[in-house]
Formats: structure tokens, sequence, C-alpha cells
């Protein structure tokens, strides 16, 4: 048997669609026997333990605005087409309904101060858009009927000062000079309320709180066609103390609002229509126009885009996320509602939630965010800039086996897989990053190019070493190289067409 190389290429064998989409490449170096690479990547990672339950499911099609937040035993309380719900027990799917009597209510948001005191957002259904109290511990009483204020809402959050007794309703909407965008306070007992800030954009946007007090708030700016400006999906952050002043001004009757230069930019967003901030100081964020949920993190400046764990929708569903933060027996989660946008009629809604610390933002998109800058990471880049089948500095080595072998995506290099043929035996060698714990690196054996023809012969799963299977004739071996390894593979068996494959496998933390 004679045995010469023909090629080492790179090509792709699947493309990346969307992101839940898989992408796979195959670096083929053939022989009269041959060898390839075969990476899979899917971009929409997973928290490591998330709990989701069925909590709803729409009986007729149709636009449905839905609420979520949760008591401080971790209940969720639920609203949608005019219904509040509070679930009966911590991680069980019944809920009792909060009755609306002859309340015309969207919702348009549920806030919750504690276990006996909540509040609902009327939303834009209704001739006059209102906020009205309820007790979650006594859900039969149903809502008041009697409007605590009269604000246009689209969001709300309880804000209680960290330093002074002050305390009440943060209410975002459409309350600012020509019905723009702001955020009002209202106190608990409805006698004091007045604009908190100034105007923050055309339309309104989600708001939330962190535990020491500072107010986030999301922007959402349209252009005279009614299209988002480059300003739209940016989350600022008002400082606690200014917040507590601006309250302060309400409440002696001077309302002095903060102008938006006096709060910081975090982040630009693929979406902020919701908006949440978790223990930790991450803010999440999801809205219409995308299909998963986001968070940056300000103390590493790395970003991640998810697809929580749920039940699933039928083929072509828009699924819409909503994201909440929440505090259980001490411990932070991040609590997720999806839902079918457009209501259709026997879809599911879904409720979920993960302990913030056991979401991590994956090595992968660390990797993305230190090459390519976190602000460049969006959605109309992926394709030809950060995306796993991208190819940025144009080597023929496309981005997700520059990350597998450690080498740089922004700078020309050569290609880190190198067949060869010795003496009848088909090797190659390749760089191992034990950091990339996410990622699996498999070597296969195949007599054919079929796709079912395939044998695993070695793998290393979670930075592990590489090791056998234990099946073919062979050897793997690992050298290190600083803090890498450089892994090489042989393999033995005889044949005229005989060819080995190493796939990459980016898989859920």
């Amino acid at each position: 048997m004679t045995n010469t190389i023909r090629s080492a290429a790179l090509r792709t064998c699947r493309s990346l669609e969307s992101l839940q989409s898989t992408a796979r490449r195959s670096v083929v170096a053939g022989l009269t026997s041959g060898l390839a690479l075969c990476a899979a990547f899917n971009p929409s990672l997973h928290a490591a333990s998330w709990t989701s339950l069925t909590i709803d499911a729409f009986s007729s099609s149709g636009f449905r605005s839905t609420a979520l937040a949760h008591l401080p035993d971790g209940r969720f309380v639920y609203g949608v087409a005019g219904q509040v719900f509070v679930q009966d027990a911590f991680g069980a799917a019944g809920k009792n309904i909060v009755p609306a009597g002859a309340l015309a209510l969207d919702p348009s948001f549920l806030a919750v101060r504690d276990a006996t005191t909540a509040l609902v957002g009327q939303g834009g259904y209704a001739a006059t858009s209102n906020v009205f109290t309820f007790n979650p511990s006594s859900p039969a009483a149903g809502v008041n009927p009697a409007p605590l204020a009269s604000p246009q809402n689209y969001t709300g959050v309880y804000w209680k000062s960290p330093t002074t007794a002050i305390e009440g309703w943060l209410v975002g909407g459409g309350n600012a000079v020509a019905g723009f965008n702001n955020v009002v306070f209202i106190s608990l007992d409805g006698t004091k309320t007045g604009p908190i800030t100034q105007t923050i954009s055309t339309y309104s946007g989600g708001i939330a709180t962190d535990a020491a007090g500072n107010l986030y708030t999301a922007t959402y700016e349209l252009d005279e066609f009614y299209e988002p400006t480059a300003d739209a999906d940016k989350v600022l952050k008002f400082p606690a103390s200014l917040v507590e002043a601006a309250i302060q001004s309400v409440i002696s009757g001077t309302p002095a609002p903060i102008p938006v230069s006096s709060a910081s930019f975090v982040f630009k967003f693929d979406g902020t229509s919701n908006i949440a901030v978790d223990s930790v100081g991450r803010v999440w964020a999801t809205g219409y126009a995308v299909n998963h949920v986001q968070v940056f993190d300000p103390a590493t400046q790395t970003m991640a885009r998810l697809v929580p764990q749920h039940g699933a929708f039928p083929p072509g569903t828009d699924v819409l996320y909503t994201v909440r933060s929440f505090t259980r027996s001490g411990t932070g989660y991040l609590a997720f509602l999806a839902q079918d946008e457009y209501g259709g009629a026997g879809t599911s809604v879904y409720t979920g939630h993960a302990p913030d610390l056991s979401i991590d933002i994956p090595h992968a998109d660390q990797w993305r965010a230190q090459h390519f800058g976190v602000a460049n990471l969006t959605l109309d880049t992926s394709s030809a800039t950060w995306g796993p089948n991208a190819d940025p500095d144009r080597d023929g080595v496309p981005n997700l086996v520059e990350y597998a072998c450690g080498t740089s995506p922004v700078a020309p290099g050569i290609a880190p897989i190198t067949p060869s043929v010795q003496a009848g035996v088909l090797g190659f060698t390749f760089i191992r990053d034990p950091l990339n714990t996410d990622l699996a690196y498999i070597v296969e054996v195949s007599d054919s190019l079929t796709p079912g023809g395939w044998q695993e012969v070695a793998r290393s799963s979670a930075g592990a070493p590489t090791v056998s299977s234990g099946i073919g004739a062979g050897s793997v071996s690992e050298v290190a190289v600083a803090s890498r390894f450089r892994v090489t593979v042989t393999d033995t068996a005889a044949g005229a067409h005989h060819f080995a494959r190493l796939r990459l496998i980016l898989t859920p933390p």
C-alpha cells in the first residue's frame, strides 16, 4: 500500500444559520487513505442547572402580554391576558388566580415588595393607565380596584434605599415631555408621585435595580420611520445616591429629575425590552427582536448569548423571553419566562430559574471578547467576524479551530493541525488548550467518508487529557508546550482507503 498526501484544506460541512444552529468544519488531508478535522459548534449555550416547568398554555392565538415577578420565598407571580396568578409552592406548576374583577389589565408589569405587597401595571389596553396593589399571600382577595396612581406604565420595580428608610415603586413609561419615556417614583401609599429621571428615550425599555439601590434603564430610540437608531437597546446605570436624591425631591414636592448625562453607559444589547441584574452584578437583557437571553458582566467585560433549557415549542415559533432576578434563602437566582410572542393557540408558557453562581459565561465567549472586543460581538457581524465559521484573518483557519488550538483569529498563521504518513502509518498532530473546558476533541476513523461510518478512537473532554477509547490500533500521546499540549494520534489500520478525523464539539458548560 502506498500512502500519499493529497491535500490539506479547510471546508465547511454545515454553515451557521442562526444562534440555535450547529456548524461543522473539516480539514481534509487525503491519503490514498485520508485525515479530516470536523468541528461542531452550538453557540446557544445553557446554564448548568436550569429548573423549568410549564405554567400556562394559550387557549387562542393573538398577542399575549405577560409579566413575571417573584416573592421572597421564590414563588413566581405571573400575569397574562388580564389575569394575575401566584404560584402554589416554589418549584411547583400549580398557581392560584388573583381576581381582577372588572379591571381591564394588560398587565404591563408585576413588582413585589414583600410577601403581602405587590403591584401590577394596567398597561395600554385601558382608557386610563393605572397601577394597582394586591396581597400575594391572599390571592382570593383579588386586586385592589382603587388605583394607587395613574402613570403610563410599561415596567416597574420595587426600590428601597440602602442607607435610609425611603422606599417605593419605580415605574417606567411614557410620562416625560411629549410622552417620551422616563422613570417616575410612587410612594407605597400613592400620595407622592413624580419623575426621578428626565427623558431617557422615545419609547419605553426595561428597568431594573441592584442590591445597592442603583437603577438600570434601557433605551428604545426610534427614528422618524419607527426604526431603532444607534442609541436603541443601550442600558444606562443611575447611581443610588442620585436616585435617592431625586426621590426625596418628589417627596418634598419639588421634583428634580436626574439628567441622562448623569448615568453611566453599561452595554448595548441585542434587545432591551426586559432587563434584570443578578446577585453578582451581571446585567441580563432580552427583547422582541431576538429569541435568546443575553448577559453582560461589567467586572470582566465579557458577554454571552444563552437559550435556557425549557420545554419545546412548535417549529417556527417566535420565542419571546422575559428575565427576572430574585433571592431565596440568601441565594440569588436568575429566572426566565418563555412564550410564543404571538400567542399561538395551544402553545405552552414556561418558566425556569437557576442559581446565579451556576451560570458561567463560557470560556469561548470570554475568548471572543478578548480577541474581538465585547462591543463588536453584534449579531450582524457574526458571520464575517466572530462567528465559528468566520475567518477574519483570512489564513484558512476558521475561528472555532483557532479557539480549539490556541491560535489567533486576527493574525494570520499556519494551520494548527499537521497530518503525516510515515511507514504506512497515518497520523496527525494538533494543539489542545486545557482551558477549553467547554470543548470536546474527538478522534474518529473510518474506511469511508459516509456519515455513519465513523468510529471514535480517542477523546478529550472538559480539559482532560486525550485518552484512547480502546478501539482500533494506534497510539495517543501528549507533550506539554507552554500552557497547552501537542497531541499526536496515529492509526495503523491497513486499507487502501482509510480515514481519520478530529471532531471539535463546543458543548454547554
